[in-house]
Formats: structure tokens, sequence, C-alpha cells
């Protein structure tokens, strides 16, 4: 009876092991937050994406693109696109692609992905959802009479922008013209899970791997 006993508490193990994430991402959600900052004719635009406590930040500005792998509120460590690229050498030549998927065989292998693209895409249709937006906008035209336009045009549709959850304070200015905002954007995508699924039969589709073979290092005709 002993013998049996640790096997089976160990299969338990194991399965609670494999349920508690299953359940954790079709229970969690992932909720992302896009914010775009527009000051003195620079812009920058902040995503943030989040699980549980666990997220990616990613952000560009005129400064370049940089990203973040965050733990609740800290920045465990960043990173940033934007490298400078040493200039060819004279000797150095670039080997170019002896052959391409031709346009037909690419058509041929997304007809059989069309099954597996409306999976993935009707997932994520009805699984993301629109939390609503916040944010302040100061606004100058120029010209008085239009910015007053544009703010009465605002107020008219105030009651039905806050029924859809956008949640704006508009700031007029009629002594020049002037555009800075601060906005935010969330969405959320209720069970995970259902587009983690769909993502992996389209992956694993046949099709996915017929068409990446040619642009494999290894492969014939792909560049050195």
């Amino acid at each position: 009876m002993d013998t049996l006993f640790l096997p089976a508490l160990l299969l338990l193990c194991l399965l609670i092991l494999v349920l508690i994430p299953v359940i954790l991402l079709y229970a969690i959600p992932v909720r992302s937050v896009l914010r775009f900052t527009a000051r003195d004719n620079s812009l920058c635009e902040t995503l943030t994406v989040t699980w549980c406590s666990i997220g990616i930040e990613v952000a560009h500005d005129p400064d370049g693109t940089r990203a973040g792998v965050l733990a609740g509120r800290n920045i465990l460590y960043t990173f940033s696109f934007d490298r400078k690229r040493e200039p060819a050498r004279a000797e150095e030549k670039v080997t170019p692609v002896t052959s391409q998927p031709r346009v037909a065989t690419i058509a041929h292998f997304v007809s059989w992905l069309m099954g597996p693209l409306e999976s993935l895409g009707l997932a994520i249709w009805q699984e993301s959802r629109f939390d609503g937006a916040r944010g302040k906008i100061m606004i100058g035209l120029g010209d008085p009479a239009m910015t007053g336009l544009c703010y009465g045009y605002y107020w008219a549709s105030r009651f039905m922008l806050e029924a859809l959850r956008i949640d704006l304070e508009i700031e007029p200015v009629f002594d020049r013209e002037v555009f800075s905002c601060d906005l935010d954007i969330r969405m959320s995508l209720r069970h995970p899970l259902r587009v983690i699924l769909a993502a992996i039969r389209l992956v694993l589709n046949p099709a996915v791997r017929d068409i990446a073979s040619p642009f494999r290092p290894s492969a014939p005709g792909a560049a050195a």
C-alpha cells in the first residue's frame, strides 16, 4: 500500500503544478495601458502589459525606444532597441538571396492557415475588452472662434464619451496655438489561455513550418 501511495502523491503534486498555471491563465486577465504624452512638439508613447504582478513596458520618445521587465511597480531590467550600426566595410559583401518563396506558394500556404488564423483572431476579438480612457488635453488652434467651436463640440459629446468610459478633461487656450495631452487607454484580455491555445494551434500548423523553412539560414537558397 505504501509503495503505491508515494507515486500517487507525486502524480497528484505534478497534476496540481500543471493545473495551477492553467487556472491562473484562464482566470486572471492580461491588462494593458497605452499612454500618449505630447508636450513641446514631442510625443512619447508607452505600452505597459501586465499579468498578475509581472509585466513588460515599452516606451518610445525622441531619444529612442526602450523596454523594461516589471515586477509589481519595480523595473527589474531595461534595455534599448536603438543601436548605432557600424558602417559596412569595403571588403564586406552582402550575399544576395538566390531564391525566395514564390507569391503563389505563400498564398497556397496562407489558404491552409485561414482556419487557425480565424480562430486566433476570433479569440482575441472575443476576449478583448475596452476598460476605458482617461486623460487631459490642452488645445489652442490660434483662432479663438475655432477653439471655442472645438470646445463646444467637446461639451456636446461629453455625456456620450462618458457612456463609452472615456473621461477627458479639455482645457481650451484662446490666445495661442498649442497642443498637449496626457492620455491613457486601458484594455484587457479576459481569458489569456484561450488566446494562447489558439496561437499554439497556429504555430504547430505544418504550413507555418513550410513557409518558414526557406528563410532558415541552413535552408538551401537562404542568405549566408
